[in-house]
């Protein structure tokens, strides 16, 4: 999770990520293989992770509220 961009870089390699990926700004997804490969496969690839869905902190899976009574 970030405050600003995501950015994958301009790498030639391939970029492989796992679980949940946030930015509040965007996420720039600029890997390129320079080559035909752009045509068949991924240069960035984001795996589905249940298993960290699963075994998060308590703290973490409730929300965090605070409520305020304010004047009209």
């Amino acid at each position: 999770m970030a405050d600003g961009v995501i950015d994958t870089g301009s790498a030639t390699t391939k970029l492989i990520l796992g679980g949940t990926w946030v930015g509040w700004q965007g996420v720039n997804l600029k890997r390129d293989f320079k080559t035909d490969r752009n045509e068949t496969e991924p240069a960035e690839v984001f795996r589905y992770r249940p298993d960290l869905i699963a075994n998060v902190p308590l703290y973490m899976k409730r929300a965090s509220l605070v409520w305020e009574e304010v004047a009209p």
